[in-house]
């Protein structure tokens, strides 16, 4: 979360999950009305100090826009990518919802940094994120993940050692 802020649990469940030969991913959360080096940087710092390796994966998590215009929004998401990409390799995903997208973020012309996409949209009746809204051309209908639940499947469990978690 921005430049600062580390779950404090972050380094335990990922040795953890390394220890039982998980799949590993880590996400930020984007701050975007600062500075975006800074928090490319503490991203880094985090995950390869907990130990971050080939087949490990990273997202940028952009919800929120703080006060900033589509243009600075897509700009920003472009460069954090751009300067994890260049450290960890990977493609990475791109976490938002399909109204950011289609609101705040003006309706990009390209997914931000050609990552792939992650899309969170709760609605048990529409069977694509991207359903009843204007979906900008780049962005793939389904996207890579799709983060959802039926009434059903996808809510929320407690998993041991973990918490809440979605799940399906």
């Amino acid at each position: 979360d921005g430049k600062l802020f580390t779950d404090p649990t972050f380094a335990a469940r990922w040795k953890d999950a390394g220890r039982h030969r998980l799949p590993r991913g880590a996400y930020h959360f984007a701050r975007p009305s600062h500075p975006v080096r800074a928090q490319a940087d503490h991203f880094l710092e985090v995950v390869q100090a907990a130990g971050f390796h080939a087949g490990d994966t990273w997202a940028l998590d952009l919800e929120h826009d703080e006060g900033q215009g589509p243009g600075r929004l897509v700009d920003w998401a472009d460069r954090w990518i751009a300067q994890v990409r260049a450290e960890l390799g990977g493609v990475g995903l791109f976490y938002s919802r399909p109204g950011f997208i289609t609101g705040e973020m003006g309706r990009p012309d390209h997914i931000p940094g050609g990552a792939l996409t992650w899309m969170a949209r709760y609605n048990k009746d529409v069977l694509s994120p991207w359903q009843g809204l204007q979906r900008p051309a780049a962005f793939p209908d389904p996207p890579a993940v799709w983060q959802r639940t039926d009434g059903k499947d996808g809510r929320t469990k407690s998993v041991a050692s973990v918490g809440l978690c979605d799940y399906n």
